[in-house]
């Protein structure tokens, strides 16, 4: 209860600022205020015969920066809520994210952006190839890039990019430490415009990663690993009418391992999306995606897609089918069906490390269902509902099963 009343009295306060904006806007800066209350009938993940039912409460604060500066723009937000747990009290945690930075531009069309961020999130409970843990595990994460582009995207014959970045991911917890990685990489590429509808492209990346924990001698003992991965991208997008258009990525990839060799990858990856709009108000998404399992635990910290796995597999392949249906001007439904399988491999000892570790599959579906209210500009309010289930081949992996029911309310301005 205590957090709702916080909420209330943050939403209060924002009530009162926005009938002083009435005089002066809010703008560069938004600010929001939201309270979700979310019943999990598997709050741990956890296997058949060891489910525990709970209700989370999240209460967050969030604001928001959005400034042109001439022809730069400065960007940013910074976020933190406090997650408490009805029953299972250890799960209790605040979570946060930052990011902020800078799109640039000059004469002769050169462009480009810098940015970095920070995130906090209580880590997934059962990511499917690490121990199942009782207690709380916090994953944080960070980031920075910088991108330099020549030419303008959509406009320009030829744009051509070159971009560097640095990440990396902790845990809380030290059953997770062979997770932790640090990867710096970069890349260049450049995209040809065909016609109005058409670009095609091509480009490369490569990254080095290291994990300090990366394999267990002994309990508490471990021995570092390092990986390198290739990667060549050919690329194409085509709008074939304002009602539909497609993004595709052929890449070759190879990643090898130091010590975890039983993880080295080499062959095709890449992805394909389709966006339709039969009508004004419906709009469709099909998306697939194949790659190694680092590239798509990151995908994940950045994007935070709706299969939230934790993910270290060898390789992985994604679908995803998602649908928006603006049913009023104030009314959204939303939907949505994924599915994951990954191949997965024995890395936690040093005698499962080599090119004769034990590997496996494990497949994640996921169902959702939720509705979107905006009585308001400031006010929205919405309901969803997931059933999410796991099936695991071997002990490599952990299957489990569970549902979740969630509503919530947020105050905003700008």
């Amino acid at each position: 209860m205590t957090s709702t009343r916080n909420v209330l009295a943050a939403a209060i306060a924002l009530l009162a600022l926005h009938s002083l904006a009435g005089a002066q806007s809010l703008r560069p800066f938004t600010i929001s205020a939201t309270q979700t209350i979310t019943y999990e009938s598997n709050v741990a993940n956890a296997v058949a015969g060891s489910e525990t039912s709970d209700t989370v409460s999240n209460t967050g604060l969030r604001v928001g920066l959005d400034q042109p500066l001439g022809r730069q723009r400065l960007f940013g937000s910074a976020g933190v809520s406090y997650n408490k747990y009805s029953s299972a009290s250890r799960f209790d945690n605040t979570s946060y994210g930052v990011n902020a930075g800078l799109d640039w531009a000059t004469i002769e069309n050169i462009s480009g952006r810098i940015e970095a961020s920070g995130n906090q999130n209580r880590a997934d409970p059962n990511p499917g190839d690490a121990p199942l843990l009782s207690g709380k595990n916090l994953e944080r994460s960070h980031s920075a890039s910088a991108l330099a582009r020549l030419g303008i995207p959509g406009t320009s014959t030829l744009v051509i990019e070159g971009s560097l970045n640095r990440r990396g991911v902790e845990y809380s917890a030290p059953e997770f430490a062979y997770r932790e990685s640090t990867t710096d990489g970069g890349g260049a590429s450049l995209r040809y415009r065909v016609s109005g509808a058409t670009h095609v492209g091509t480009g490369f990346v490569v990254e080095r990663t290291r994990y300090p924990k990366a394999i267990q001698i002994l309990p508490g003992v471990f021995t570092s690993d390092d990986s390198d991965t290739q990667r060549v991208d050919l690329t194409a997008s085509w709008v074939p009418t304002g009602a539909s258009s497609f993004d595709a990525r052929l890449s070759y990839t190879k990643a090898e391992f130091g010590v975890a060799t039983a993880r080295n990858f080499s062959g095709a990856t890449g992805a394909l999306s389709w966006l339709w709009k039969p009508t004004g108000q419906v709009s469709l998404t099909t998306a697939y995606a194949r790659d190694v399992g680092q590239e798509n635990l990151f995908r994940r910290l950045q994007t935070d897609p709706s299969l939230n796995v934790t993910d270290t597999s060898r390789v992985s392949d994604s679908l995803r089918l998602s649908g928006v249906w603006e049913a009023t001007a104030k009314i959204q439904v939303l939907a949505g069906l994924g599915y994951l399988r990954r191949t997965l491999v024995d890395t936690l000892a040093i005698g499962g490390a080599g090119a004769g570790a034990l590997t496996s599959n494990d497949s994640q579906t996921e169902a959702t269902l939720g509705a979107r209210w905006m009585p308001t500009r400031i006010l929205a309010f919405g309901c969803d509902v997931a059933r999410i289930s796991r099936t695991a081949a071997t002990g490599l992996s952990s299957a489990f099963d569970t549902d979740r029911f969630g509503c919530f309310g947020r105050v905003s301005l700008d």
